[in-house]
């Protein structure tokens, strides 16, 4: 590089920073001027770009096809005849155990299936992964370990600061239970009730119920109660920053992959679903897995690792719907790679064979019970999606605007919910974008330099990934940007904000001439300041306020704690029709046997219905509190207690009649 155009880079590059400082500016300070911050970003991201290809220059991954696809399964199937016979046996037992079930009514028992199931699983994988291998993978490991034991105990490390952000005070950050935490509970109570026997089926709105029987594992180890009830979800959040590591550095070096994982391992969108009760946390955790030993196979040829990546593939499906975008974005990644390297299909189509049927031999009971019941596949896109639920046509009537211009909101508020638009719903609400002002600048270089670099393969996986959870995760449904539907897009978010500071050091040292140890310490402060602006936002300004779960929930979380204290010889009468009723999710969750009754009608005279069994609390939303007074003159005694949110406003009005 001259001189010359050592200092037009230079200069780029401190002009692109700026402008994306400004333009995040006006995002944030001058939110009505929105498109002067976008105008700016394109401006800062073309100067970012120019001096990407004035350092960088062209890259371009190829390669040729070696092997014909029926020749090596010929050859694998004369060479290996016991695994061909184990592979036949776990296809064969898997099919026989789903026919078993087929037709069988939904309420009856279903271990019989899943002992066969495990069977056919235990089965296949044993077919390829040999004890042999395993020591050897085994020993490979303690010897990479032994030679990395700096970057070792720098990921266990960052994995016990995870653990900390994630695991403690489980029941009480986020401070109360949300109503879909509560409705999964139930959902597991059925299951140690004996009422719920079907793990291949869908329960509460069409969830796949798998996921319930392992929660249902934690509240018999540790009792009906909120910490419990989250604690499978905080131990995936946490087993998310391990396995980020591991599957960033296939693909670039130590110090993004170090620089990632700090960032999401402090990132406040993944601290807060790691510590909700609800399925999302396993969207990301099992991307990763997926995605990293199906990488492994492809490098290096052998079958475990796609057994493995297919498996996880199958079993990412029970669980929360953004998993089902996986297989989406591994075509996206696999026609890339076909349009990219020569022979690609034949040098990978017995391994991808392979591949798919571990999905399908773990996946086969959940895809059966889907096409037996398509309409609780097509639940969610039949509910929520813009075009299959009526909105997009109800929008239109009720704003008089075109299709294109309804569109291009959504568009914008989907591509824009990490820098300018804020989550509307309550599982979230942080009233700010999804990332914070400093970090939202450097995505947007790392989205566009990873937009540079897509014909590599790496990058390629990122955009697919990034692209194709925010089409389906945002834009293709309604209320965007809705932060529970975007969980699985930490991990690629926090690889380009780190790649985009990797880039910024890079281009320091060639075109600032920075010496290598300036631009770790500047590497280092960057990443520290990033960690603590989310950390002090999600515990110290986000905690506080008292913004999650909205009115009801923090109604319903209070009503069932003071319920809980009571006890089962408690009989409630709840005046809070038409507003909320005693089977919110939250109050039979917290307050297990105590029972309820709802009062529909305004209280006028004494009131006749009370259980004279057991002794009667009655509970008042503020609209009701009147009705109190006619409560009063048939208990006169009783003891009346007001409960407020932080903010004084009262929540509701008991009292225990005496």
């Amino acid at each position: 590089m001259t001189t010359r155009t050592r200092r037009i880079a230079a200069l780029l590059f401190c002009c692109a920073l700026t402008l994306a400082i400004v333009a995040q500016y006006y995002f944030v300070r001058k939110r009505d001027y929105m498109w002067d911050g976008i105008v700016l970003y394109a401006i800062a991201v073309l100067l970012f770009l120019l001096v990407a290809r004035q350092v960088e220059g062209r890259t371009r991954e190829g390669g040729e096809g070696l092997f014909s696809f029926w020749d090596r399964a010929q050859s694998l199937a004369r060479r290996e005849p016991t695994r061909a016979a184990a592979v036949v046996f776990s296809i064969v037992v898997g099919f026989a155990g789903t026919r078993i079930v087929k037709g069988r009514p939904w309420t009856a028992s279903y271990w019989d299936a899943f002992a066969i199931w495990i069977i056919s699983c235990v089965s296949f994988l044993a077919a390829f992964v040999r004890l042999e291998s395993v020591r050897r993978g085994l020993r490979k490991a303690r010897e990479t370990i032994a030679a990395r034991r700096l970057e070792t105990l720098t990921v266990v490390g960052l994995t016990i600061v995870a653990g900390l952000l994630r695991l403690i005070d489980l029941d009480g950050i986020p401070y109360i239970l949300t109503g879909d935490e509560a409705e999964m509970g139930l959902e597991a109570i059925r299951v140690l009730d004996g009422q719920l026997r079907n793990m291949f089926a869908t329960g509460w709105l069409s969830h796949p119920t798998l996921f319930f029987f392992l929660q249902a594992i934690f509240l018999k180890a540790f009792g009906i109660n909120v910490m419990a009830l989250r604690l499978l979800s905080a131990i995936a959040g946490v087993a998310t920053i391990p396995a980020f590591y591991v599957f960033l550095r296939l693909f670039w070096g130590r110090r993004v992959s170090t620089m990632a994982t700090a960032l999401l391992t402090f990132y406040h969108f993944h601290i807060h679903y790691s510590r909700i009760g609800l399925n999302n946390p396993f969207d990301p955790l099992f991307a990763l897995g997926v995605f990293y030993f199906l990488v492994k196979g492809l490098r290096s040829q052998r079958a475990v690792p796609f057994v493995v990546s297919g498996a996880l593939l199958g079993l990412s499906q029970y669980f929360y719907m953004g998993a089902r975008l996986v297989p989406f974005i591994l075509a996206a990644f696999l026609l890339g790679g076909m349009i990219q390297e020569r022979g690609f299909w034949r040098r990978h189509s017995l391994h991808l064979l392979i591949f798919v049927v571990s999905f399908l031999v773990v996946g086969m009971p959940l895809i059966s019970f889907f096409i037996e019941r398509p309409d609780c596949f097509m639940a969610r896109i039949e509910w929520l999606g813009i075009f299959q639920s009526g909105w997009l046509e109800r929008e239109i009537e009720l704003t008089g605007r075109t299709t294109a211009s309804i569109l291009w909101q959504q568009a914008l508020k989907s591509v824009l919910a990490f820098n300018y638009f804020t989550d509307p719903t309550f599982w979230y609400r942080p009233g700010i974008p999804l990332l914070t002002y400093p970090a939202s600048i450097l995505f947007v270089f790392g989205l566009a330099y990873s937009m540079y670099r897509c014909r590599e393969r790496s990058y390629l996986l990122l955009n697919a990934w990034f692209w194709l959870a925010l089409f389906f995760g945002a834009f293709y449904l309604e209320n965007p940007p809705s932060s529970q539907r975007l969980v699985i897009m930490a991990p690629p978010v926090m690889a380009l904000v780190a790649l985009a500071i990797d880039r910024c050091l890079h281009y320091g040292q060639k075109v600032l001439r920075w010496r290598r140890s300036s631009a770790h310490l500047v590497g280092v402060a960057l990443v520290t300041l990033l960690a603590f602006t989310d950390y002090t936002f999600y515990f110290h300004k986000y905690t506080p306020s008292g913004v999650f779960g909205g009115l009801n929930g923090e109604v319903g979380d209070g009503m069932g704690k003071y319920l809980r204290s009571l006890g089962p010889e408690y009989h409630c009468y709840f005046h809070g029709p038409p507003r909320m009723y005693y089977g919110f999710a939250m109050i039979p969750f917290l307050a297990q046997g105590v029972e309820g009754t709802d009062v529909i009608e305004p209280l006028r005279d004494r009131p006749t219905f009370v259980d004279p069994t057991k002794k009667a609390v009655f509970i008042f939303l503020p609209e009701r509190r009147s009705e109190l007074d006619a409560v009063r003159q048939a208990y006169p005694t009783g003891i009346l207690r007001e409960f407020r949110r932080q903010t004084g406003e009262i929540l509701f009005v008991s009292y225990e009649a005496d």
